[in-house]
């Protein structure tokens, strides 16, 4: 830790620390504590050009989050809580694609997987037939 109330410059002049605002510092390391000096790099990797890498919270929250409007936006609570809350009340077109892995229906009036249906076609049949 530097702890002092002048600087020397590259070119041999003393910079007060009052005034180091004035000039640049080069050859920062990434930093530890949080106190530590950052370099530009560090900062444009999280702001600039988004983190590459999972970031932990700390048990801290995302506040002040807008509402989606792109797939990949992150969603918050009052866009989640409209969806859930109040549950799917349209047509849901699935554009050709598939809801997979199901789990097997608990509710009168949850969604059945194949293997349930088959299943249940299995007995149906072999009830009626005696064999499938």
């Amino acid at each position: 830790m530097i702890n002092a109330e002048t600087f020397q410059a590259t070119n041999g002049e003393a910079i007060q620390a009052s005034n180091i605002y004035e000039h640049t510092l080069s050859g920062i390391l990434t930093p530890i504590e949080n106190s530590d000096a950052v370099p530009k790099s560090y900062v444009d990797d999280f702001f600039v050009n988004g983190a590459s890498n999972d970031m932990s919270m700390n048990n801290f929250k995302i506040t002040n989050l807008a509402l989606s409007i792109d797939r990949s936006d992150l969603a918050n609570k009052e866009y989640v809580d409209r969806f859930f809350d109040t549950g799917v009340e349209q047509t849901l077109q699935m554009n050709n694609f598939r809801i997979s892995g199901l789990g097997p229906p608990i509710n009168s009036r949850d969604a059945v997987n194949k293997n349930y249906t088959v299943q249940l076609c299995q007995e149906a049949f072999n009830r009626k037939w005696g064999v499938w």
